[in-house]
């Protein structure tokens, strides 16, 4: 099992996506330059029973050339004792 398997399956709270071009609302994902906030859930739970809570933040940039694209990720866990008693 791959890292990413283990990942597996994901409960996806809720998508943000930010972005300055002039889009409509559902065109956003396709805009070249965009911000999507996630949050999620692991309904893998680890050995030790311990849900989490996970938030990640991914910066997508492009320069207009066809291929070129750079994605900035940024993640964090967030215990929630009250969520997992």
């Amino acid at each position: 099992m791959s890292l990413f398997e283990s990942w597996l399956p994901l409960e996806i709270n809720k998508v943000v996506v930010q972005t300055f071009e002039d889009v409509k609302s559902k065109e956003k994902l396709k805009a070249a330059n965009a911000i999507f906030y996630f949050s999620f859930k692991n309904l893998n739970a680890p050995p030790h029973g311990l849900c989490q809570d996970h938030r990640v933040i991914i910066r997508r940039t492009t320069d207009g050339l066809p291929g070129h694209i750079c994605l900035d990720i940024n993640s964090c866990t967030v215990f929630n004792p009250v969520l997992n008693n």
